[in-house]
């Protein structure tokens, strides 16, 4: 009840928002046409991003990812910091114009994928997949089928695959995944290309050379690297950071965490490799900015929310860090 009330007290204006000379760090996927986020919950619908950037512009105060790593703070507003993971085309064709129409940076976080011959991350290759195919799954040496809600998931136990990838955390999974769906993105997965297809090389540099983007590493193969040996952390970061100083002429600073899955050991290999600023998800441990030696951010996923104004705004605010 007190949940409740609260809720209606800010939605009303009886209560502020919060956040005022705080920061948070904003995590977007994929931007696609409206109503694609009942295909794939990690995009959302131009109107509802156009929407979203109209409250930040009006109520907080909008930065670059690097000014608000600088310590850029506003006294009476919350700052936020706009990014994109995965690398998916959408970002550009639809996106970045909506970016455009309110004059709002964002970072762009890329994967190794155009240089691994993927077409298509694993996740959104498993989860747009589950609306086209009944086929049953050999993963890990293991069989996993659909199950009441249309998720594959292990029979006897129910967990899902997703799941049990994302714990694996290495590329073996993920390779069977793409082995045995791949077909499909030539197919029934052509009608939902929006919510897959990755930038081009070309595309990354277009990106790039844009005065709202920056570029960030998202990793090489996407793994989760707080799963994964240390010299495989390694190698993924300095692949990452090759591949894209080569495309775009500047070195990355800034790193995704895939998931936002990372260890002690791997956040201070990836500072001592150059990535001085780096980004987890909600949930995982994170640094004030500033802290030694290198910082680490947690970030707010930002989805389809139906909810009024105010209370997205108080949503975005909570967790916020100095």
């Amino acid at each position: 009840m007190m949940g409740l009330l609260h809720r209606r007290s800010v939605e009303l204006g009886l209560l502020p928002v919060g956040g005022a000379g705080r920061a948070r760090v904003l995590m977007y996927h994929g931007v696609a046409e409206p109503g694609c986020d009942r295909r794939n919950v990690r995009n959302i619908g131009t109107d509802v991003f156009d929407r979203h950037l109209g409250i930040f512009r009006k109520a907080f105060h909008v930065v670059g990812l690097e000014a608000l790593f600088r310590g850029e703070r506003h006294p009476d507003k919350l700052t936020v910091a706009l990014t994109f993971d995965d690398g998916l085309r959408n970002n550009l064709s639809h996106a970045l114009p909506v970016l455009e129409r309110h004059a709002i940076p964002a970072t762009f976080f890329i994967t190794g994928a155009n240089r691994c011959g993927l077409r298509a991350l694993w996740s959104d290759l498993l989860d747009l997949s589950e609306h086209h195919t009944d086929r049953h799954l050999q993963v890990s040496g293991r069989t996993w089928k659909k199950n009441a809600r249309g998720r594959y998931a292990d029979p006897q136990t129910g967990a899902l695959l997703r799941d049990h990838i994302k714990r694996c955390g290495v590329w073996a999974p993920k390779q069977e995944i793409n082995d045995q769906l791949t077909d499909l993105l030539d197919g029934p997965l052509q009608a939902d290309r929006l919510l897959w297809e990755l930038l081009t090389d070309e595309e990354i540099k277009r990106c790039a050379a844009h005065p709202l983007v920056d570029i960030g590493s998202h990793g090489w193969w996407h793994n989760d690297m707080g799963r994964i040996p240390v010299e495989e952390v390694r190698e993924e970061l300095v692949q990452s950071r090759a591949y894209l100083h080569a495309l775009t002429g500047k070195a990355p600073r800034s790193l995704a965490w895939p998931s936002g899955s990372h260890s002690e050991v791997s956040v201070q290999l990836a500072g001592e490799l150059g990535f001085e600023h780096q980004l987890s998800v909600d949930g995982t441990n994170s640094q004030r900015p500033g802290e030694a030696p290198f910082t680490l951010l947690s970030r707010y996923g930002v989805y389809d929310f139906p909810v009024r104004d105010r209370w997205l705004q108080a949503l975005v605010a909570a967790g916020s860090h100095e």
